[in-house]
């Protein structure tokens, strides 16, 4: 522990600080002064434990010094030195909590050695009984934050609270006026909001898995709840990483009024996740109450045909039922987690349903990217939702086609090029085409298109009208010649010469394995 030695006189200074070996007695040395002034910015600054400190000194005495550390909850030890006719003084001292005193003229080093380690032991002693009484007051703290919250949660389920939750938040004399403040985040946030970090919170009300209802108490001048979360959220997140919605309403002084509050906050929440403006007018009483929609029996004409869109890799009629369910879904406004888990097994529909078509495709990447079970709930809006979903239909067409994933191809004229033949593929299109597309020549692109993806352009365009083939041959409802147009062949011989060349049978033939 470090000590501070306070003395007017220079030589008791260096006599103090010389004849104590302080460091076989588990102490340091931590500097001297020479008045209570002096003593005072030292102890302020911070990181001293034990004062010994003359009660007697020109300008700013140790009694002095004492009762400035007393007022200002400084909790170092002190230890007064004093002459024989200072005792008075002394004792005023004592009351104000100092640890022991010594006289000057019978002060020995063992003695005085001593006695700093008795005021260490009862400094340490006191010091892990303020830890511990702290430690509790915030399980105490947390508990009742926690277990509040949890009946207001019922309460507002219910839309009435009982007599005993109404007196706890609103029947004292001169109750709490609160403020409260919805938290809403993203789930590839790097931290966890509700892990006990509020707690000059009344109360928090768990609205969702990542969605909390936080009330403050409004104290007059005191810093607003919005600012207190706002605040604490961005020294939490790491730099530009704002993944959060934050909505804040107040004053609430009695049931209705926080009733009314967590229908606004709900209500702004989704005109956030919606992209439509927050009326502040609350919702009707009726459409709260309202028993959530079936999405998937809302959008079964949206699910089937974007699986039969996915079939035939077909990325326009993917993007197509892909926006019909976003028109359906902001018409019909449901809770963001349902339309979260809804997107989560749309996504899981898709992947078991293309391994079921061709168990050799290889999902793994897929997976990882849109599989994770919280991924759909990164997106707080909608529109990014489905910007998502449309880059994992579009990554499932390409997995099909067995063409490099957009997201894998890092130049932007190759991109293009592979781009281009997906959308063009029926048509009768040649490389120079691809080349006058992308706005290369094509000598140069053939070679850029090969050191990037292995293969030749031919081949690309080639094996992507071969797999568009086999699946409208697998499916069955189509003649060769008309399976030859649609994958730009103007020549069904042509084709099933191409066909044989590339997949090692006939089409027929193929029908008949695939039907085996």
């Amino acid at each position: 522990m470090n000590v501070l030695i306070v003395d007017d006189e220079p030589i008791v200074r260096e006599v103090l600080r010389t004849m104590i070996d302080w460091e076989a007695h588990g102490l340091r040395w931590a500097g001297e002064a020479g008045d209570g002034e002096e003593a005072w910015e030292a102890v302020r600054r911070g990181g001293i434990d034990l004062v010994v400190a003359d009660i007697l000194m020109p300008r700013t005495d140790g009694l002095e010094l004492v009762r400035r550390m007393h007022r200002e909850g400084c909790d170092a030890a002190v230890v007064v030195l004093s002459c024989m006719d200072d005792f008075h003084y002394v004792k005023e001292a004592m009351k104000l909590g100092v640890h022991d005193y010594m006289l000057k003229p019978t002060m020995e080093p063992d003695a005085l050695a001593q006695m700093l380690l008795e005021a260490k032991e009862a400094l340490t002693a006191r010091r892990r009984e303020a830890e511990e009484r702290k430690r509790r007051e915030q399980q105490w703290e947390s508990a009742r934050q926690t277990r509040l919250g949890l009946d207001i949660r019922r309460a507002l389920d219910e839309r009435t609270a009982d007599s005993a939750l109404l007196k706890e938040l609103f029947g004292a004399p001169g109750h709490a006026v609160y403020a409260s403040v919805m938290l809403w985040w993203a789930s590839d946030l790097r931290f966890h909001p509700a892990e006990r970090i509020w707690p000059d919170a009344a109360a928090a009300v768990p609205c969702s898995q990542r969605c909390w209802l936080l009330l403050f108490e409004q104290q007059p001048g005191g810093e607003p709840g919005a600012e207190r979360v706002s605040s604490r959220m961005r020294s939490l997140a790491e730099a530009g990483e704002e993944r959060w919605f934050i909505s804040a309403l107040g004053p609430i002084a009695d049931w209705p009024a926080l009733l009314e509050a967590a229908d606004r906050h709900e209500h702004e929440r989704r005109a956030r996740f919606y992209g439509s403006p927050a009326e502040r007018a609350a919702p009707q009483a009726a459409s709260r109450r309202a028993a959530p929609p079936d999405l998937s029996a809302l959008l079964r004409e949206e699910r089937h045909n974007l699986l039969r869109a996915l079939s035939g890799c077909n990325r326009e009629a993917a993007d197509h039922w892909l926006g019909r369910m976003r028109r359906r879904l902001e018409e019909a406004r449901p809770e963001p987690e349902l339309v979260w888990s809804f997107a989560r097994e749309l996504l899981e529909l898709q992947a078991v349903w293309t391994r079921q078509r061709d168990s050799s495709y290889r999902l793994d990447d897929f997976e990882q990217e849109y599989g994770q079970a919280e991924a759909a709930a990164r997106h707080l809006e909608l529109s990014r939702l489905f910007e998502w979903l449309s880059a994992a239909a579009h990554r499932l067409i390409a997995i099909q086609l067995g063409a490099p994933a957009a997201a894998d191809i890092r130049n932007p004229f190759i991109r293009k090029a592979l781009d281009f033949m997906h959308r063009s593929y029926h048509m009768p299109v040649s490389t120079s085409d691809i080349a006058d597309h992308v706005r290369l020549s094509r000598s140069y692109l053939s070679d850029l298109f090969s050191r990037e993806t292995g293969e030749s352009l031919t081949e690309a365009l080639t094996r992507i009208r071969m797999e568009a083939a086999k699946r409208m041959l697998r499916d069955g409802s189509h003649k060769v010649y008309e399976i030859a147009e649609a994958v730009g062949f103007i020549d069904a011989r042509a084709f099933a010469k191409a066909f044989k060349r590339h997949v090692g049978c006939t089409p027929k033939e193929f029908v008949e394995m695939s039907a085996d």
